[in-house]
Parts: structure tokens; C-alpha cells; sequence
């Protein structure tokens, strides 16, 4: 069922310095000049280690050699130096900024009027805008006085101080503010503010936003950190929950696995993040460190180990709601588990099984299968499989294979 949508902006959850220029009130863009002879701080650190490596084993045989190799490593850095792709992927890596963040969940770079440009003069790398991003679906159902449900849409709204602290942070030569009339102010230069500045944002600490009044409370007992924690504002509607979480309610700890209609996880994410619109998967797919939301069970566990066999790993992804979390800078968010199943259950059209780790049945109690999209399974009647032949005999039944044995038979 496709909800009306109630939007939520999220603004102010990036990290903010002291002080700005006061040039910045006005204006509508930056423009970032970067330093001569200097590597880009956003360049890889393996990229930078082979041209030291060049350049000193090339200072070790001639003068000649030292001159042509550090020609060469001028110009890769050179190459390099202004390409809008690799500097945001690197500054993914060099710290957390919400404006990076914004530009990466969004999609942004993929539309007609993305925030980060390249700018025509050619003294300049980038030009960075303002921009209020649309982030898609939380997955959290919310519900008025009258009954009336709505999906969640969410908002990160990047003003100009954020796009300055991103600026700050690659370590330019000059940052130029333009204004609507197209005037042209130098605000920052060799290491230094230019001009009047302002306090705009004392550091209150970090806030970090979760779902539900439940969930805060859980939180609140099991983590401690430096700064608060809120729930998300609702806009005065009530947080409800979709019937298939209603009826999984008793699962709440367990792990969740399921199949789908693809071939690995890869393939998964490609495919979902480009036709759906929950945030969720776009964040397991910015997310393929270790600490992963989202693991292929084929690829991580194998399908046997020391023990036993394990058929049920095969053709599944092992989904862990309490992994899902992201962060902003100055803040972040917490997605929880009715959100998490809310995302998981609208991809009725590739997810083909969903099985929940049922907590009272002790530990290695198997699954519960809760639903079967082409054996007709649902939560109101769990099929629970313990042996390895139960978890044999409902392997991934995609459609294309039903489809297959049922014209063979």
C-alpha cells in the first residue's frame, strides 16, 4: 500500500565551528581553490605512499631520474586534484561531515542540480552550494487523530556553514564567497579567516535521534556518551507499527535472515537502492565495513563449517536492525527494529523468506520462518526449522525456480 508521506528535517546535526566569516550570511555559494604543489588531503594514503616511494628510490639514482619522477608525481597529483567523486569518497574516510553525508544518501551527484560543482574558472576545484537533501524513507509509520497512516520521508537540510566546514577541512588555499548579485568575497586564505567574523553555533555536544519512546528508554540503559538523545519529532503524530512487525513483536531480539531473488549482495543493493526509496538500504550499501547492517551468509560464513553443514546460508543475507545507525557529525541517527522491518517487508517483489532467531528456544534452537512468499508461510502460522534437513528443505525458492518446477511437473 503506497502511504501518503510526512516529512521530517533533520538541521544542525553537522559539526560547526566557533566562529564564520560574516561574509557567509549572504552568501549562495563557495568556491574552493586548493593549494599549489600540495597533495590533496583527500587522496588516498596508499596513492600517496607510491609517489614518496617513487620519488625517493628515483633520488637515489640520479639527478636526472629525481627530476623526471617528481614531474610525473606533480602530474598524477595533478589529475587528481579537483575530481568531485574522489574527493567526497575520501573524506568519507578522513572524518564524518552531514554535508558528505547529505551528497552520499541522497544520490545527489546523480541529479540535475547536484551541490557540488566544477566551477568554470579554472583557478578553482569545486564550487559547493547549500542544499536541503532529501534522504527517502525511515521506514517509521505514523498515524493522526482521525487514523490516517503516513510513511516517514526525511530531510537533511546543509546550510552554508556546513559547506564552509567541509571546505575548512581540504585544506585550502582560498575560499571564495558568492552572493545572489554574483559578487565575489575572500573569506579564508593561507591558513587564515579574512575579514569580520561571527559566532554563529556555540558546541552543544552531540544529539543523537532515535525512532520510538521505547527505544530511547532501551538506549539510554544500555549506551553512554558524550551529548543527548532525543526521539525524532513526529510533527504531533503517533509512531505506529505495520502488522507484520505487530504479529513479530515476540522475535524482538533475534537475528533476522533472509532470501532473495538475486545472486550475492552486491547485486542486492544495486538493484534496491535504485527502485526503492527506504533510506535503510542506502545506508547498508554506504556501509560495507566489517560492522555491516547487512552481511551475505554465503560469502562471510560458508556453508559448512567445522560442526555441521549450513544450507541455510545459501541464497540469504543475515540483516541486523540494531547495526543501523548513521552518523552525521554532530549527530546521528538511530534506526530501529520495527523501522528495519517496516524497509524489509515493501521488497515483497525480491525478498522471497524471512527467518527470525526465536530467543526461547534456547541457543542454536534453529529458525522461524515467518515468510514464505511461494510455500505461502506467514507470521500467523511459523514454520520453525531446527535439523540441517529442515533448513535443506526450505532452501530459497525464487520465482523463476517455482516457476521451472512447476512446468517440469
Amino acid at each position: 500500500m503506497n502511504l501518503p508521506t510526512h516529512r521530517t528535517e533533520l538541521r544542525d546535526v553537522g559539526f560547526r565551528s566557533i566562529e564564520y566569516p560574516i561574509a557567509l550570511r549572504d552568501a549562495v555559494s563557495l568556491l574552493i581553490e586548493e593549494r599549489q604543489n600540495f597533495v590533496p588531503i583527500y587522496m588516498p594514503g596508499k596513492n600517496m605512499n607510491l609517489l614518496d616511494a617513487r620519488v625517493i628510490e628515483a633520488e637515489s639514482r640520479d639527478n636526472v631520474d629525481a627530476e623526471l619522477e617528481g614531474r610525473a608525481a606533480t602530474l598524477t597529483i595533478n589529475s587528481f586534484r579537483g575530481q568531485i567523486i574522489d574527493m567526497l569518497k575520501g573524506m568519507k574516510e578522513w572524518g564524518t561531515f552531514a554535508y558528505v553525508q547529505g551528497i552520499s544518501l541522497s544520490r545527489d551527484l546523480a541529479t540535475s542540480n547536484p551541490t557540488i560543482t566544477k566551477p568554470e574558472d579554472p583557478r578553482f576545484s569545486f564550487k559547493f552550494r547549500p542544499k536541503t537533501f532529501d534522504l527517502g524513507l525511515t521506514g517509521r509509520l505514523l498515524e493522526d487523530a482521525r487514523g490516517n497512516r503516513f510513511q516517514e520521508s526525511l530531510s537533511l537540510d546543509c546550510s552554508i556553514y556546513d559547506a564552509f566546514d567541509l571546505a575548512l577541512e581540504l585544506s585550502p588555499q582560498r575560499i571564495v564567497a558568492v552572493d545572489a548579485q554574483g559578487k565575489h568575497i575572500v573569506v579564508y586564505e593561507d591558513d587564515k579567516y579574512i575579514g569580520r567574523v561571527e559566532a554563529v553555533q556555540n558546541q552543544n555536544g552531540r544529539l543523537h535521534y532515535v525512532f520510538t519512546q521505547n527505544q530511547l528508554d532501551k538506549i539510554k540503559r544500555q549506551i553512554s556518551w558524550e551529548g543527548s538523545v532525543q526521539v525524532l519529532p513526529t510533527g504531533g503524530l503517533n509512531v505506529v507499527f505495520n502488522d507484520f512487525f505487530e504479529k513479530t513483536r515476540k522475535y524482538d531480539r533475534g537475528a533476522i535472515l533472509f532470501g532473495h531473488e538475486y545472486t550475492n549482495v552486491r547485486e542486492f543493493l544495486s538493484k534496491v537502492t535504485a527502485s526503492d526509496k527506504h533510506l535503510i538500504w542506502r545506508v547498508c550499501a554506504n556501509d560495507r565495513s566489517e560492522n555491516t547492517p547487512l552481511i551475505d551468509c554465503e560469502e562471510y560464513f560458508g556453508l559448512r563449517n567445522d560442526a555441521r553443514e549450513m544450507p541455510e546460508n545459501r541464497n540469504r543475507l543475515l540483516y541486523m536492525p540494531n547495526k543501523l545507525f548513521v552518523d552525521f557529525g554532530r549527530g546521528g541517527l538511530f534506526f530501529d527494529r520495527a523501522a528495519s522491518v517496516h524497509a524489509l517487508t515493501s521488497l515483497c517483489d525480491v525478498v522471497t523468506d524471512i527467518w527470525v532467531e526465536p530467543f526461547d528456544r534456547g541457543y542454536d534452537g534453529g529458525w522461524d520462518i515467518v515468510y514464505d512468499k511461494m510455500r505461502r508461510i506467514t507470521p500467523d502460522r511459523p514454520v520453525p526449522v531446527i535439523t540441517n534437513e529442515d533448513m535443506k528443505a526450505y532452501y530459497v525458492l525464487k520465482e523463476s525456480i517455482a516457476r521451472t518446477t512447476q512446468t517440469v511437473h
